[in-house]
């Protein structure tokens, strides 16, 4: 009981302190990413990544709530996350379908500012439908372009899964937020 209350109170804290805009939110969520990336044993590692996105998309829905924020109104369809590690792929997205026939935004937040090793030089990323798939971006030669976004037109009633194609270097990773507005401005 004792725990219940601590855990609860713990997520009114936080619940309270959200931030009015996307980029708060991302400012939260690289450090944390970037603490659990460096975790060694690779379990561990997964749940700490599959916490610090789950923190996020409940950062993000909560914007999408109040009035005056970037996202108010918007809808978070989903949020991934996929990793390089060299001889494996770390890879946490689910698939997604969507309300509605429409534009959907697909924001691409690259590595975090904290951690040097994590921003990806270049990236693709396709959009599969029942086998087919469909360029979704390609970037070469990015540096540290910690932003960049891609819309696509997706279907009521299709199973959709982002796919990973290139992700480079070894080490590198970026976390995918698709919603039914364009987050940057």
């Amino acid at each position: 009981m004792k725990r219940m209350v601590t855990v609860a109170l713990f997520l009114v804290c936080c619940l309270s302190v959200f931030s009015n805009n996307l980029r708060d939110c991302l400012a939260d969520y690289s450090p944390k990413l970037a603490e659990c990336v460096k975790v060694f044993n690779q379990d561990a590692r997964e749940t700490c990544i599959w916490g610090a996105k789950e923190t996020l998309r409940a950062e993000i829905d909560a914007m999408t709530r109040q009035k005056g924020s970037d996202l108010e109104g918007a809808s978070v369809l989903l949020v991934a996350f996929f990793r390089n590690e060299g001889k494996r792929i770390i890879t946490e997205c689910d698939e997604l379908t969507v309300p509605r026939t429409g534009d959907y935004y697909f924001t691409f937040f690259n590595g975090t500012p904290t951690d040097s090793i994590g921003p990806a030089d270049s990236v693709s990323f396709s959009v599969s439908e029942g086998g087919k798939k469909q360029r979704l971006i390609e970037q070469k030669g990015m540096g540290k372009n910690e932003l960049f976004d891609a819309a696509m037109r997706l279907e009521k009633g299709k199973r959709y899964a982002i796919v990973m194609e290139e992700l480079k270097p070894v080490a590198s990773y970026v976390t995918v937020i698709v919603t039914d507005k364009k987050l940057l401005r």
